[in-house]
């Protein structure tokens, strides 16, 4: 009787081990809220592998980047507060944001009517936001009820750097108001890809205030016009206190004046000018009066490279899709279910050793 029970507390013993093994812990996943918003909807770590439930979304926390894949978004998150009334498409208050553009993709905003400042993309973080990716992102808002509210294709506290993507940008189309591309308070720069710009309505195709805005490469076109109706009746293509041509394809004409201030021209090739904004009537520069500044009567420019940069550096590759992701998972769950099988056999092969030990 002795012998049989020490028996049965030793199959007990190791069938609690093999229980203790085969148990698979499940941690709990603690819920997150990001600083963005896309559309009315926050990114949290529930949504943030298909934010609009539509497979065209996803965040990923640890880059902090968005990914966006046949995007066609026409909503808004509205920022209110005792200071504040702004409406924006994509609003993000990360230190840095990414945006990795594959496929077409569309940002549309229509503001509600008591904003004050509209963009299509606002970010409030100092550091860096980012455009990488090889395809197409178009930005633009409607509501031409709307008399004076600023639109902004592209807003941010930070730097903005184009890396790759088409990005057009058309803040408040033939729309009242005043209109700014792309607004960057630390400069802007691009690297490669092409950026598209037309403001209607006066205001200035890129403005930066506090840092130089730098053409290192890939294509720029730049078209500023205003109204003399509109509540600041100028319309200056690039606006910063440092501009500098690398090896970019740059096109800029405006109503006003192409440059707000002088150019460095840092890469060799041609440069074409012209005091109405066109084309048409353009003549090789004579270096004589500035490209840009106080002095200078140029509402055309065009910069030519002998070496352009305009080939996309790198593809960046596009996360797995929820299909995929799904199937991923499927293995994973059927890994575990098999050992688990594996687990309870072993078991029962004790339990049973164990029993027939016993008589």
């Amino acid at each position: 009787m002795a012998r049989n029970t020490a028996r049965r507390m030793v199959v007990g013993a190791h069938t609690c081990a093999l229980l203790s093994v085969c148990t698979v812990p499940v941690p709990a996943l603690a819920y997150t809220e990001y600083d963005l918003w896309v559309g009315s909807d926050r990114v949290t770590s529930v949504n943030q592998k298909d934010v609009r439930g539509d497979g065209t979304i996803r965040f990923d926390p640890t880059t902090s980047t968005l990914h966006f894949n046949g995007v066609n978004l026409k909503d808004r998150y509205d920022r209110t507060d005792e200071t504040l009334n702004n409406s924006f498409v994509i609003y993000s208050k990360l230190k840095d944001t990414s945006i990795n553009v594959q496929g077409t993709n569309q940002l549309i905003l229509e503001p509600k009517s008591s904003a004050e400042l509209a963009a299509g993309i606002m970010h409030e973080g100092d550091g860096t936001l980012s455009f990488v990716g090889d395809g197409s992102l178009s930005i633009s808002t409607e509501n031409p009820e709307l008399t004076n509210v600023g639109r902004h294709g592209i807003s941010s506290y930070g730097k903005t750097i184009f890396t790759g993507p088409e990005v057009s940008i058309q803040p408040g189309l033939d729309q009242a108001g005043w209109g700014l591309g792309v607004n960057t308070l630390n400069g802007m720069e691009t690297a490669q890809g092409v950026v598209n710009i037309h403001t209607t309505r006066s205001g200035f195709g890129i403005g930066a205030s506090n840092g130089p805005v730098i053409f290192t490469g890939g294509v720029v076109n730049i078209k500023a016009e205003f109204n003399e109706s509109d509540l600041f009746a100028t319309a200056v293509g690039v606006n910063a206190a440092e501009i500098t041509l690398g090896r970019a394809v740059v096109t800029v004409e405006a109503d006003a004046k192409a440059f707000s201030n002088d150019v460095k021209n840092e890469g060799t090739g041609t440069l074409l000018v012209n005091t109405e904004p066109s084309e048409d009537g353009a003549m090789p520069w004579d270096q004589l009066v500035p490209l840009g500044g106080g002095n200078a009567e140029w509402k055309f420019v065009k910069f030519t490279p002998h070496q352009p940069l305009t080939t996309v550096p790198h593809e960046t590759k596009n996360p797995p899709s929820p299909a995929e992701e799904r199937r991923e998972n499927s293995g994973i769950l059927v890994f575990m279910l098999l050992g688990g099988i594996a687990c309870v056999l072993a078991i029962f092969a004790l339990l049973l050793r164990g029993g027939r030990r016993t008589h």
